[in-house]
């Protein structure tokens, strides 16, 4: 098995985009967990409620098509997203990691380095056109 996290990252990347294509379940799923990003309190059972689903149903439904856990995604996704937004050249973590939804800037933090194998300063550095020195 494969522990490199960018490998991770783009097998689930691959994957959502696969299930999004083909599953309508999946899709509006995948869709309440976008619009409700940045909510702090959204939680699998606010996203249930959302997708109009059992907390069991919604676990099925993720676990088969990605191979995670409904919790494992959002926070997938939240990360994903502070990602995107040190690439486009946003250089507060805080700021970042409370707008994905995280309550607190060092748990943000701790997840990004365990789904990029980098911290997001370190992180910005390699994706940012500004030179950084660490």
């Amino acid at each position: 098995m494969n522990t490199d996290p960018l490998v991770e990252v783009r097998r689930i990347d691959l994957k959502i985009c696969q299930s999004n294509n083909y599953d309508l379940v999946f899709n509006r799923i995948y869709k309440a967990i976008i619009v409700n990003l940045e909510d702090q309190n959204f939680t699998v059972g606010s996203l249930s409620k959302a997708a109009f689903l059992s907390r069991s149903q919604l676990y099925r439904n993720v676990k088969k098509n990605i191979g995670v856990s409904p919790q494992f995604l959002i926070t997938w996704l939240r990360i994903k997203k502070g990602a995107q937004f040190l690439e486009s050249g946003v250089d507060n973590i805080t700021w970042i990691s409370y707008s994905v939804g995280f309550k607190s800037s060092s748990h943000f933090s701790r997840r990004f380095r365990y789904q990029y194998g980098i911290p997001p300063s370190k992180y910005k550095c390699l994706h940012s056109t500004l030179k950084c020195i660490i």
